[in-house]
């Protein structure tokens, strides 16, 4: 299984568009700091690190940071179809399966990279905007919502996977993805539509913001039982079908 990991870690390193990753990272960092910067200009002193962390991290949640992440996992299984590696991948002696899982490994990673440097960003840009450094406890608590974000994000890959190996394309994959977007910017307030596996994780971070952040009026959650039985289903009825298609298809 080591063999495989650094065959998939090699993959990403040489992915084309990798170095878009941060700089994609980068765009609800700064879409935060211009709401806080209008609030500045508008009321002159902003509560500072209270606003800003709930302010990048409800701008980055709301779907910015999952097209991201889906996009770039989305490459690892696309990848091999475009360039027609997958014609000579599974003649090595190694399963079609722990290829598939080394796939998921690489995949968390890259939520994880995702997540920290989303917190990189956001602490580093303060500093030189709020000329003050974050509270000990305060960081604390915002290291723990973006290992929730990791989580999250994570379970949203087998989907994504599912999506990319049955369409064998990453326009597919980007129609998607955008489509989703869009339409939680339009419906995303709709009550039922809160348990869609989309919805959950801006909801559950908002959540976590609550008596952090009550300027921003959130609502908090009292029940998270359909939400983690939605991230269960999220997560393994599109896994259990990517490995079953991965395992039949011809390539």
């Amino acid at each position: 299984m080591t063999d495989i990991l650094l065959i998939e870690l090699i993959k990403l390193k040489e992915l084309k568009y990798l170095w878009l990753l941060p700089v994609c990272i980068l765009a609800p960092v700064m879409i935060g700091y211009i709401k806080w910067y209008e609030v500045h200009q508008q009321y002159g002193y902003v509560i500072g690190w209270n606003y800003v962390f709930p302010i990048v991290e409800i701008e980055a949640t709301n779907g910015l940071l999952m097209i991201v992440v889906a996009l770039f996992s989305s490459l690892l299984f696309i990848n091999e179809y475009s360039t027609g590696c997958i014609y000579n991948m599974f003649i090595y002696p190694h399963s079609r399966v722990k290829f598939f899982l080394g796939k998921m490994i690489v995949s968390f990673l890259i939520c994880f990279v995702s997540a920290f440097l989303l917190f990189v960003f956001t602490v580093a840009v303060g500093v030189i905007l709020l000329r003050t450094l974050p509270f000990p406890w305060l960081i604390w608590h915002h290291i723990k919502i973006h290992l929730y974000i990791t989580i999250l994000l994570f379970l949203l890959i087998p989907l994504t996977a599912m999506i990319s190996i049955i369409g064998k394309s990453f326009i597919v994959t980007l129609l998607f993805t955008l489509s989703i977007y869009v339409l939680n910017l339009i419906f995303g307030s709709v009550i039922s539509l809160q348990l869609l596996p989309w919805n959950v994780l801006t909801n559950v971070v908002q959540s976590l913001q609550i008596g952090m952040a009550p300027q921003f009026g959130l609502n908090k959650i009292d029940n998270f039982t359909p939400y983690v039985l939605s991230c269960i289903f999220t997560f393994f009825l599109p896994l259990i079908g990517s490995i079953v298609y991965y395992i039949k298809a011809d390539v």
